[in-house]
């Protein structure tokens, strides 16, 4: 009884396997889109230039360094891109009279990958175009959750031209970030 047993368990075991040999293939097709996202932390504060402390010193300059540039962005091999702002609208008188509006977009700390290289300091004039902020932005991102992360913006207001001023002048200007690719 035993031996019938075991036999039977065999060819069972036996069928088993000869069923598990049956098998499929698929073909799962893969890619990675070349990808740029882009946001920022919100509006700047009012730069408002206001009297010296010492009466015939020039007015200092007023700046906001709040907010951060936040990306992710993807491209095909071999490439990079660049970020630049520029003025593409204003309400009111625009920037002042003698005034000059200036962008910084420091070199992201703490990103991933290649977050590009800042390019200092650039003056954004009405109708100017773009200026470069960060070039040599490859497969990288710059940014997270929470405040202090991405690339530090400082949006400055100056005295480019003192005998230009004219009080009460006040505006706004809309300043739009764009990647590029680069040559």
């Amino acid at each position: 009884m035993k031996k019938g047993l075991l036999v039977a368990v065999m060819v069972v075991g036996i069928v088993a396997v000869a069923f598990a040999t049956d098998s499929t293939t698929q073909t799962v097709t893969m890619g990675v889109d070349p990808s740029t996202k882009i946001s920022v932390s919100g509006d700047p504060s009012a730069l408002t230039i206001v009297a010296p402390g010492v009466a015939g010193d020039q007015p200092a300059d007023q700046s906001d360094s709040t907010r951060y540039i936040r990306y992710t962005v993807v491209v095909t091999s071999g490439k990079t891109r660049t970020l630049t702002g520029e003025i593409t609208a204003t309400t009111g008188d625009g920037v002042p009279d003698g005034c000059a509006l200036k962008l910084t977009a420091a070199t992201p700390v703490g990103g991933v990958g290649a977050v590009g290289t800042s390019a200092g300091q650039k003056t954004l004039d009405e109708g100017g175009g773009a200026q470069t902020l960060i070039t040599g932005i490859g497969t990288g991102r710059a940014g997270g959750v929470g405040s202090g992360s991405g690339s530090q913006e400082t949006f400055t207001l100056s005295v480019s031209d003192f005998t230009a001023l004219k009080g009460g002048q006040s505006g706004t200007a809309t300043v739009t970030l764009t990647f590029t690719d680069e040559a």
